[in-house]
């Protein structure tokens, strides 16, 4: 099962010792991922890394804080119409976010296909992925 924490406020994360990971996206402009030991600190780094990639800061927009990271993706879903981001975290291996990136679009409606390239670990480190998964018809 994955897990995430929501947007809430939090103290004590970094004195655990663990950090979350925090996903921001602009539509078709630019993204950032950032780790951090509260989700203020990595959501403001997110979207640092968002508007240097080009975007404004009012269209970055915060897709999810995870904590713990554990192993994470953005996985870009494409539908008939239109395309969006996707953010998976907290997984215990590579294998279980492929597989669970897997049953989401399988059983997503409207998704058309499910692509991730580029997967975090959860010590921060970033990993190239050619990963495509399309939904049961």
């Amino acid at each position: 099962m994955i897990s995430a924490a929501t947007l809430l406020p939090s103290q004590g994360f970094a004195q655990q010792g663990e950090r979350g990971i925090a996903f921001v996206v602009a539509p078709e402009q630019a993204e950032g991922v950032c780790y951090g030991g509260t989700p203020g600190q990595a959501l403001d780094c997110a979207r640092k890394k968002c508007t240097q990639g080009g975007a404004a800061e009012n269209d970055c927009a915060r897709i999810a804080w995870c904590f713990p990271s554990g192993w994470s993706a953005f996985m870009g879903v494409r539908s008939k119409d239109f395309s969006y981001p996707r953010a998976i975290c907290g997984a215990p291996s590579r294998r279980a976010l492929e597989a669970t990136a897997r049953a989401w679009c399988q059983d997503s409606p409207g998704a058309v296909e499910c692509a991730i390239g580029e997967i975090w670990t959860p010590d921060g480190k970033s990993i190239e992925a050619s990963f495509t998964a399309r939904p049961r018809r």
